[in-house]
């Protein structure tokens, strides 16, 4: 073959590849990579895919959107035949298009997460805090709370915690708002099961009504509780039984109380009723018709006929009754 035959041969395939090449950068490539994030409600495509091309196609192109997110946290396909219908709606052909990479891309909003174990340490400051000295010995959280998924991720979190509604004995319930600046964006509650330290007294042996307790009848055990200690118990020793209490028995503080002195007075005795004022001292005789100790509050008839008068009076400590007056 002739020289000149030769080069007009390669020639013509170079003009044809730059004519190739040169309609090809005309086009826009999209690369779809297999997931993206995009940062804002709405899906750019400038945010989904990478692209190439004309600089003004690949500005318009990248503005175009693809769809919006109902909520944070959440993904969202895209195929090539969505983004191609996307572009055509923005006046940039199919045939102007090209694709490499994946068939689809999953887009998620860029999200910021409050874990449950951020609440959780909130509420547990909060109970601490709060039940700080109350006898609590143990507190122990129901469940760990969901995390809280929000669509500002460059705004500062803040947690407060304050109490919540709780009916039943023994559990706390703390609710933890999450704010951002002065918007509230979310709230977690959590219960906690509480345990209180207590002490009660038990009947170490079978007790007889009228005993008097001494540190050989009972035994003080420390006990964990949901409800705090009774208010106003107190070791039981000293104190008299006032009913049958067998061994084992838990001694309730209306089981036992301070010994009470003999009888003084007793039904249809007589008696003197007597008023000292200092400057006053006036006595009368009546009968009584309850029977009662030193401090009881009793009836006394003033006569025998039914229509006499009853006065109510004290049984004072010389076994005289002091009337109400």
């Amino acid at each position: 073959m002739r020289l000149s035959a030769v080069i007009m041969i390669f020639a013509a395939m170079f003009l044809t590849a730059a004519f190739v090449c040169a309609g090809e950068s005309e086009k826009l490539t999209v690369h779809l990579p297999r997931d993206a994030e995009a940062a804002g409600p709405t899906i750019l495509l400038g945010q989904a895919a990478v692209m190439l091309g004309p600089e003004e196609t690949v500005v318009r192109a990248g503005g175009v959107s693809l769809g919006r997110f109902a909520s944070p946290g959440q993904v969202i396909r895209v195929d090539r035949r969505t983004i191609l219908s996307m572009l055509a709606g923005a006046g940039i052909d199919a045939e102007q298009v090209r694709f490499s990479g994946s068939e689809f891309v999953e887009v998620r909003r860029k999200t910021l997460y409050v874990d449950g174990q951020r609440f959780a340490e909130a509420a547990r400051a909060y109970i601490d805090k709060e039940l700080s000295g109350s006898g609590v010995v143990r507190a122990e959280p129901s469940a760990q709370p969901q995390a809280l998924a929000l669509s500002e991720p460059n705004v500062p979190v803040e947690l407060r915690a304050q109490s919540g509604r709780c009916q039943n004995p023994g559990l706390v319930q703390v609710t933890v708002a999450a704010y951002q600046g002065d918007k509230e964006v979310g709230r977690r509650a959590m219960s906690f099961a509480i345990r209180y330290g207590v002490k009660r007294a038990v009947a170490a042996a079978d007790i007889p009504a009228g005993t008097v307790l001494g540190a050989e009848h009972i035994r003080i055990e420390e006990i964990e509780s949901n409800r705090p200690q009774e208010e106003g118990w107190q070791n039981p020793v000293g104190l008299t039984a006032r009913r049958m209490l067998n061994k084992g028995a838990i001694i309730h503080p209306g089981w036992v109380g301070a010994a009470r002195s003999e009888v003084l007075i007793k039904r249809r005795q007589q008696v003197v009723l007597k008023i000292d004022s200092g400057l006053l001292y006036i006595t009368a005789t009546g009968e009584a018709m309850d029977e009662g100790r030193a401090g009881d509050v009793i009836r006394v008839r003033r006569g025998a006929r039914p229509y006499e008068r009853i006065v109510t009076g004290t049984i004072l400590d010389d076994g005289t009754v002091e009337p109400l007056i």
